[in-house]
């Protein structure tokens, strides 16, 4: 399960920021450790009066992101039906990853951190093989992209290293808040890089959701 979870999790996250616009995308992805808390409520984990309210926060941070996309409608660029696929597959993105660290910290009790790292990759290697077969691509990638992917590759799995190193214990549920910090750098990166314009309903819905996962990891 954490295998194909992050499988379909980075497939879908890479559709969305190629579809854009990624001050949209980016927020929308980093709410998934509230649908992480989410399961563990459904597994039966009970949370204080206090996480509830930053639960609810964060979800509805996500929501006014979400909704602040029609601000990109653009005649050629961006129509509403494109921007409402987008938000729907960045959502998808966000519940395949809460899917995959959810089982991955369940398996960390029992195999350890460098396992549920690496058998997830395998799981998620052999997945992509039928999919190139289905597609008729092959897995042809420039030589000179070799060095930046494989800083890339370096940095996810130790981003997950570090995830599940942390993630047991009592409040194992809600480690994984604090990895949602990355949508400051994305945002960030997407405003300055590739000038997207941000409005004051963004700006409270990013907010909104990284205030409401810091809340939850404390």
């Amino acid at each position: 399960m954490a295998g194909v979870g992050t499988l379909l999790g980075t497939l879908l996250l890479y559709q969305s920021l190629t579809r854009g616009p990624v001050t949209i995308v980016a927020p929308i992805v980093s709410g998934h450790p509230a649908l992480v808390v989410a399961i563990a409520l459904v597994l039966g984990v009970r949370l204080s009066a206090v996480q509830w309210v930053f639960f609810l926060l964060t979800m509805a941070g996500v929501i006014v992101v979400a909704r602040s996309a029609g601000r990109f409608e653009e005649p050629g660029v961006h129509d509403r039906r494109e921007l409402r696929a987008t938000v729907a597959i960045a959502l998808g993105a966000a519940l395949a990853f809460a899917l995959a660290i959810s089982a991955g910290q369940h398996a960390v009790p029992i195999y350890g951190s460098l396992q549920t790292v690496w058998v997830p990759r395998l799981v998620a290697l052999v997945g992509l093989v039928p999919l190139f077969l289905l597609t008729g691509h092959r897995p042809a990638v420039p030589v000179r992209w070799w060095p930046p992917l494989a800083i890339q590759g370096m940095l996810d799995a130790g981003g997950y290293l570090a995830l599940f190193s942390g993630s047991t214990g009592p409040g194992s549920e809600i480690a994984a808040v604090t990895a949602s910090g990355y949508a400051i750098v994305t945002v960030l990166l997407a405003r300055t890089i590739l000038h997207e314009t941000m409005g004051a309903a963004q700006w409270i819905g990013i907010a909104t959701v990284v205030g409401g996962v810091v809340a939850l990891s404390l």
